[in-house]
């Protein structure tokens, strides 16, 4: 099924007009548990970009959207995996392997909608993965006056650097737009064990004739 579900997914990427590196980029989604014999994906060419889409269509809302602003901006509008499969770390490796792809193809930054809605906790995962965004103003002055905030303290990454601040947001907080700055990562490289080394022979010790009397 694994090799069926790449086969669909790169048929369906090859057969697009993206360009090499936004498929290569894209190919990360086969980290997602999308079943491949339900697989769809929509390309829709926007006023500000390009618009891919993939999902399931077993269940309505799951997949990923994502939108290529231009050469160096890419806009994730959802990523959501199927209910089953949820608070197992997927969605934390698929965007991690999405962003070493995104930056090695010269991409430099991720916006985000981490959303609050309907049960979402986009808004506590994406912060937490170093994505970071201007708080409201209402959410500012209420931190304020709960004193999880300071006075020169504006941005989530604020709000979120101690332990207090995080429960506050936990519990008060609310959709917002972040955005993270990416570079290109090495992959990294596998080290091989050690190889086992010959023996080697014995030391040969050479007799020193005796020096000479010079009483």
């Amino acid at each position: 099924q694994e090799e069926l579900k790449t086969r669909k997914l790169e048929t369906l990427l090859r057969d697009s007009n993206l360009e090499d590196k936004d498929k290569r980029i894209l190919e990360s989604i086969l980290l997602l548990p999308l079943e491949w014999q339900s697989t769809k994906i929509g390309i829709n060419e926007e006023d500000y970009g390009t618009s891919v889409a993939v999902g399931d269509t077993r269940e309505p809302g799951t997949g990923v959207t994502v939108d290529f602003y231009n050469d160096n901006t890419i806009r994730i509008d959802r990523i959501n995996v199927t209910k089953e499969k949820q608070r197992r770390g997927i969605g934390r490796q698929w965007l991690e392997e999405f962003e070493r792809r995104a930056g090695n193809e010269g991409y430099t930054q991720i916006i985000l909608e981490a959303s609050a809605d309907h049960g979402d906790v986009g808004y506590i995962f994406f912060p937490q993965m170093g994505y970071d965004g201007e708080l409201s103003k209402e959410v500012v002055n209420n931190a304020r006056e709960d004193g999880v905030l300071d006075e020169n303290e504006t941005m989530v990454s604020d709000l979120i650097s101690t332990k207090e601040g995080l429960e506050w947001w936990r519990e008060n907080g609310e959709s917002i737009e972040v955005t993270k700055e990416i570079r290109a990562q090495q992959t990294p490289v596998q080290r091989q064990p050690p190889q086992p080394q010959p023996p080697q022979p014995p030391a040969t010790i050479v007799p020193q004739p005796p020096a000479p009397d010079l009483s």
